[in-house]
């Protein structure tokens, strides 16, 4: 007995050096080592963050950063914007008629979505027509209404479709190239209520499912998300084969996992950025900034005082310094022209006095406002620069977090907005915009109250081997232009 203890205690000792001398756990990497290649199936593997973490690969749903950037890998649009011009999508040809009003898809013929299934005019249908129901959800602030769509497009045959328009609309086909409108496969949406919603080990999730660049192999919430390379791909693709999306609660983690080389890159934003930069500030070597399509926008509810007032707005508007948002943001974003130059006497006078307006006795009042914003600290940095800025003029100002853009609108005197699309996108569309209003008044029209504050930068540590692309229209990772260095 005793000699067949001794042989498997041998047996273990042995095994546990294997296992020591193989490196089964983190930050066995050095910096001269190759980069991860998957091992079983020797296929390039692209390892990332993503920030902030997603709550679903609905693309029709998709609002933050990190859903969209899921589903421009997993989704296709109709048109697509490159280096500001609309190139083909799923569409092979496009033509309006001569007044305007009539747009005419004709579909790429032979495109499959991940399940095999091929691409018809029908899918393309129910998907514009979904998309419009959920745009104004994610848009309102534009005032903006596509639900015309639903009753407007008509399917010519099976690769061939039309939108018809009230009025000219020669650039509709731009505003189908934003990510909202991305094309999804009709019967699994049907089939499937809680499409788009995140699994468990558990809990799989249901089938996700479009034509784009990659296919969608797991997600367990909270742990990690895994696209594939979709080998039918009707466009040229990358050499990343696998991407895997890493879900951290703590981003010092994923630092750490950096640091071990167990990542090739870090999404960040520009708040937590300088504050990883201070903890670590070897990885300035590895930084990339890149600016995104994401714009902060200050609005005003004209229906709570004293922002129904024109002076009011206008005071507040040229009170604000952008520059001083700017460093107050430690350069999470770049100024853009909207507001004032902190013009502060000028405004006080305007703010005192309609401070003296409201005023009930004889005791003078100051001016009292809720300054809301519904998300990020990017945004709640913007406000508190806001509130310091305004309460030196006598204003007093709470800032407010609300669930909700929708509430922070409806609830608040004036808010933030953080928006991944501007008004650009939607020049000379002449659709229902239920923020007109006839009154001499420009800014009182609800597509038109959004005051420019800034926009986003976003940030990257990525290590040298990876040669690193984003989109120029959304500061969010490229990964067909992304490539990786296996020598």
């Amino acid at each position: 007995m005793r000699a067949i203890r001794d042989k498997l205690v041998c047996l273990v000792l042995i095994f546990s050096l294997i296992i020591s001398v193989t490196g089964c756990g983190r930050g066995t990497g050095t910096e001269n080592s190759a980069p991860v290649v998957h091992k079983k199936t020797n296929v390039i593997t692209f390892r990332s963050n993503l920030y902030p973490p997603p709550a679903t690969l609905d693309p029709h749903r998709a609002k933050t950063e990190s859903e969209i950037l899921l589903t421009k890998c997993i989704y296709d649009t109709l048109f697509e914007k490159e280096n500001g011009k609309i190139i083909d999508g799923l569409a092979e040809r496009w033509t309006y008629s001569e007044d305007g009003k009539k747009l005419t898809v004709h579909l790429k013929k032979g495109v499959k979505f991940h399940n095999g299934a091929p691409l018809t005019a029908e899918d393309v249908e129910f998907s514009l027509k979904r998309a419009a129901g959920y745009f104004r959800e994610q848009n309102q602030s534009y005032g903006i209404d596509f639900s015309g769509l639903r009753e407007n497009i008509v399917i010519e045959d099976n690769d061939t479709l039309s939108i018809y328009f009230s009025s000219p609309s020669f650039n509709f086909h731009e505003v189908l190239s934003l990510p909202v409108f991305s094309i999804v496969h009709k019967k699994t949406i049907e089939n499937y209520p809680d499409y788009g919603r995140p699994g468990g080990y558990f809990s799989p999730v249901v089938p996700v499912v479009g034509t784009g660049p990659y296919r969608f192999v797991e997600w367990i919430d909270g742990q990690f998300l895994v696209l594939a390379s979709n080998p039918n791909y009707h466009k040229k693709t990358s050499n990343l084969e696998r991407l895997e999306f890493r879900l951290y609660n703590d981003l010092s983690i994923a630092v750490h996992d950096f640091i071990a080389y167990d990542l090739d890159a870090i999404i960040l934003d520009g708040k937590n950025y300088l504050e990883v930069i201070k903890e670590y500030p070897e990885l300035k070597d590895y930084t990339e900034k890149f600016l995104t399509g994401t714009k902060y926008y200050l609005g005003f509810n004209l229906d709570k005082k004293p922002f129904d007032r024109w002076e009011a707005r206008d005071a507040v508007v040229k009170a604000l310094d952008a520059e001083k948002i700017e460093k107050d943001a430690d350069g999470a974003i770049k100024p853009l022209e909207g507001l004032g130059k902190g013009d502060a006497r000028a405004a006080k006078k305007v703010l005192d006095r309609l401070g003296d307006d409201t005023d009930s006795g004889n005791d003078k009042k100051s001016l009292e406002v809720v300054l809301g914003f519904s998300e990020g600290d990017v945004q709640r940095t913007i406000g508190e620069s806001i509130k310091k800025q305004l309460e030196a003029l006598g204003m007093e100002v709470a800032l407010r977090k609300f669930s909700t853009d929708s509430e922070a609108k409806s609830l608040a005197n004036f808010f933030i907005l953080k928006l991944t699309s501007t008004a650009e996108d939607f020049k000379g569309q002449e659709l229902k915009n239920e923020g007109d209003k006839d009154s001499s008044d420009a800014e009182g029209k609800e597509n038109e109250i959004l005051i420019p504050i800034g926009q986003r930068y976003d940030y990257y540590c990525v290590h040298k081997w990876v040669k690193f692309a984003v989109d120029q229209e959304t500061g969010l990772i490229d990964f067909l232009k992304t490539k990786k260095d296996t020598r």
